[in-house]
């Protein structure tokens, strides 16, 4: 295979990948926990550099040492698997930062405050690992393949709505907790209040029906 018989559709789509890519490896850094950056995606792109450099050689030097329809496979497999692995990772992220900020939220205050959780994102949240393991089943096959893509980085695309929508509300959450918590404290208080009145109540009826017996 010549360099030339590498179509501008294949490099147009090879570049949207990364572009794809670039976009998500960057956010998946911003929503790590701790920032960190992830070194397996990060190992797929020196390798994608390795070949698209032979790439380049077989272009500008008419080198014979590489096969560039080898090359171009080899190039175009470890942009997918980055793309795949920075989903995969920022898929858990925003997953991660949903439960973190409900966390401190009785359901009946989620309810009221978010009001699609338990209708809309609890259940899309709970469906993604059946739809990830179906990307990762099918990816590869060219068919597919850039619906896959496209599938995947809405998906998670989404999960940042969610949160962000979840964000939007934390202080309706946070205003709703703190009134369901101060109702509970009143609601114990006035529980304590009753035992310690049924207790007076009832050691006064004890002491009544003494002094009756003593006196009769």
């Amino acid at each position: 295979m010549a360099i030339e018989e590498i179509t501008r559709e294949q490099w147009e789509t090879l570049l949207n990948r990364y572009a794809s890519f670039k976009k998500l490896f960057i956010e998946c850094e911003e929503t790590d926990p701790e920032l960190n950056t992830n070194m397996q995606p990060m190992n797929e792109l020196r390798a994608v550099l390795d070949h698209l450099i032979r790439v380049i050689a077989i272009e500008k030097l008419g080198s014979t040492e590489y096969d560039v329809k080898s090359q171009f496979d080899k190039l175009s497999s470890h942009i997918r698997r980055a793309f795949f692995d920075v989903c995969d990772m920022l898929a858990i992220n925003y997953r991660n930062k949903i439960v973190d900020a409900l966390t401190p939220f009785s359901s009946k205050v989620i309810i009221v405050a978010v009001d699609n959780y338990y209708k809309e994102i609890k259940p899309f949240i709970g469906s993604l690992d059946l739809r990830i393991a179906d990307y990762r089943n099918n990816k590869g096959k060219e068919e597919i393949e850039e619906s896959i893509v496209v599938a995947y980085e809405e998906d998670v695309l989404k999960l940042k709505d969610f949160y962000l929508s979840i964000l939007d509300r934390l202080e309706a959450l946070e205003e709703l907790q703190a009134e369901e918590n101060e109702a509970k404290t009143v609601e114990k208080k006035n529980r304590t209040t009753d035992r310690i009145i049924g207790i007076i109540v009832g050691a006064a009826g004890i002491i009544a029906g003494v002094l009756i017996a003593i006196f009769a």
